[in-house]
């Protein structure tokens, strides 16, 4: 994931990336199973800092 001015206002500009094992593109851009999986840290800016579990 990284930032993108202005790609995703309300998802704190994310754009998303979920990449199979031989490097190719799974998900991209507004990833609903991405978000929905970083939305418990939204107060963190969408990102895991500790351990996940």
């Amino acid at each position: 994931m990284y930032k993108v001015k202005g790609f995703n206002p309300p998802g704190h500009d994310w754009y998303w990336i979920k990449y199979r094992p031989d490097g190719e593109a799974r998900l991209e851009g507004k990833a609903d199973a991405c978000i929905n999986c970083h939305v418990g840290v939204a107060n963190n800016d969408y990102v895991f800092t500790g351990s996940i579990k």
